[in-house]
């Protein structure tokens, strides 16, 4: 690939299909997303065909969206061999979830990229003190600087140098683009640009209930905390309320496994 392709890890989620609707505003450029097959993750159906259906949108607005968006890549877990070869890569992974709580995708990224030399662009935000990956960066004594020769100009990559081992490890290679955002920007941004009827196609829960987000699970109370409450429907919820009640609990536990992730 030339210097002017980005390489987009994408969930099919909000934060990543608004990332992926700029870059493919961009003239001159061609964008490969990368999805990461969890097969654990009941969620994942919903998020793969919200990809199919947002590159498709994308695909046929070529005067509006003039970037070269090419076929997904879909990466299995057993493929990142760089886990297994390299104990210090999970050690640093660890370190890093037990203080802040970043997410297990991170250590898919770090070893995405090291087995690849590619520096893909992660669709993450560090607005606020809600943002994991922020206060991991920023907590580890780090700082976001300007990408070198960057084909988009707009990028931040880890300063080198700053934070320790174990951020560089995990963040060292991953490149962000709308770190300094926030979800509510995000919908403004999207709105001006006539952009929300495909963000409105974007998926977020990693557990859906009956079809529809559980409203309990990580992206699911991310939502109800950062503005985005208007995406999910009364029974998420009124889920979300209620979600410390023990009965409530026990419900959507046999619930999930009863619909199994699927429609």
């Amino acid at each position: 690939m030339d210097e002017k392709t980005v390489y987009l890890l994408f969930t099919g989620g909000w934060d990543s299909t608004f990332r992926l609707l700029q870059l493919a505003a961009t003239p001159g450029l061609t964008v490969r997303t990368v999805y990461f097959v969890d097969p654990g993750r009941r969620g994942r159906e919903y998020e793969m065909r919200a990809i199919r259906r947002i590159i498709t949108k994308i695909r046929r607005q070529p005067e509006v969206f003039p970037a070269t968006i090419l076929k997904p890549q879909r990466v299995k877990l057993e493929d990142l061999s760089a886990i297994r070869r390299d104990p210090e890569l999970k050690k640093a992974y660890m370190q890093l979830h037990k203080k802040y709580g970043i997410g297990i995708q991170y250590l898919w990224f770090a070893a995405y990229a090291d087995m690849t030399g590619i520096r893909p662009e992660c669709g993450v935000l560090c607005d606020s003190s809600r943002s994991k990956v922020g206060n991991a960066i920023f907590g580890e004594g780090g700082s976001l600087v300007a990408v070198g020769d960057d084909p988009v100009g707009d990028r931040k990559m880890l300063a080198p140098g700053q934070a320790g081992a174990a951020a560089e490890k995990i963040f060292g290679k991953l490149v962000m683009g709308i770190a300094g955002l926030s979800k509510t920007e995000e919908q403004r941004i999207a709105e001006e640009k006539g952009w929300l009827p495909i963000m409105e196609l974007s998926w977020f829960c990693h557990a859906p209930v009956g079809g529809q987000p559980c409203g309990v699970c990580t992206p699911c109370r991310d939502a109800m905390n950062e503005g985005m409450e208007w995406r999910m429907p009364d029974e998420a919820k009124w889920r979300y309320r209620h979600r410390n009640n023990l009965f409530v609990r026990g419900w959507i536990w046999f619930a999930r496994r009863s619909s199994g992730g699927k429609r």
